[in-house]
């Protein structure tokens, strides 16, 4: 997981003297709430580091960021700015490990995998072999996709073997 840790930040100044915005925050944000917050003043025309790291206390959870300013006078203290929303972070195949998997009766299967959080939908699929694989959706495929990180239901029939793999969206 990739995760915001700092950010530098300056006020500029282009001839027409130091602008721009006079202080600063970050938000981690999960959805539309934030999570957490790192904030700091700016002042002159120096590259000042914002120390963001305490973001690691929300990974796993944090969707993206968004950038919060207070406007200063003078030039480029409009609203011409850009890069207030930002996201760092997409789930990846490490990040979707099956964590358990059962057979629980003739044909039922249970599997659960590591949730990402809100705002994360899973689709759970499945392959007869490893080799050139297609993969589909895990029947009845309108269950998918679905917020919660287990399953249970019936094996595919017809099959000597079956592997899951899930997919995040």
């Amino acid at each position: 997981m990739r995760l915001l840790l700092g950010v530098w930040f300056s006020r500029p100044d282009y001839g027409k003297g130091v602008g721009g915005a006079t202080n600063i925050t970050v938000l981690a944000m999960q959805a539309g709430t934030m999570l957490a917050s790192a904030s700091m003043p700016l002042a002159g025309e120096s590259m000042a580091w914002l120390d963001t790291s305490v973001f690691t206390n929300y990974a796993g959870q944090i969707t993206g960021y968004q950038i919060d300013r207070i406007a200063g006078t003078g030039p480029y203290s409009g609203g011409g700015y850009i890069a207030d929303d930002f996201t760092f972070y997409r789930p990846t195949s490490a990040d979707l490990l099956i964590t358990n998997q059962a057979i629980l009766a003739t044909n039922q299967v249970a599997i659960s995998w590591k949730s990402l959080g809100a705002p994360y939908q899973y689709t759970l699929e499945w392959s007869a072999n490893l080799t050139g694989a297609a993969w589909s959706p895990v029947a009845p495929t309108n269950q998918w996709p679905m917020a919660t990180n287990a399953w249970l239901g019936s094996a595919p029939a017809g099959v000597s073997a079956a592997f899951y793999r899930v997919r995040a969206q």
